[in-house]
């Protein structure tokens, strides 16, 4: 009799073993979750923070045309629509052409 009650409170207590540390275990991986997500969400906003500093270095985009005067315009007004800093876009034309020279 007290044999078998000893193993009935051994299996409860295992129960709760199990049922308390896998509840634990449960909160532990979402708040995993949540801090993961949360980090993403302020590394989204981190390139603006980026983009502010000093320390940030210079960048400078040389743009090869070669025979073209119909797009190097508008491609050189999108390198310089982006928000960089310090940034510097150049078209650099060779050989000469006198339609491409005019487009930059």
């Amino acid at each position: 009799m007290i044999h078998d009650v000893a193993l009935f409170l051994t299996w409860v207590f295992l129960a709760y073993f199990v049922s308390y540390h896998s509840f634990n275990f449960l909160l532990l991986i979402l708040a995993f979750i949540d801090v993961r997500r949360g980090l993403w969400l302020r590394a989204l906003d981190a390139p603006d923070l980026l983009l502010r500093s000093p320390y940030t270095p210079p960048l400078s985009i040389l743009v090869p045309a070669y025979n073209e005067a119909v797009t190097i315009s508008a491609s050189l007004r999108s390198l310089t629509a982006l928000r960089l800093p310090r940034t510097d876009a150049a078209g650099r034309v060779a050989p000469p052409s006198v339609h491409t020279r005019r487009a930059v």
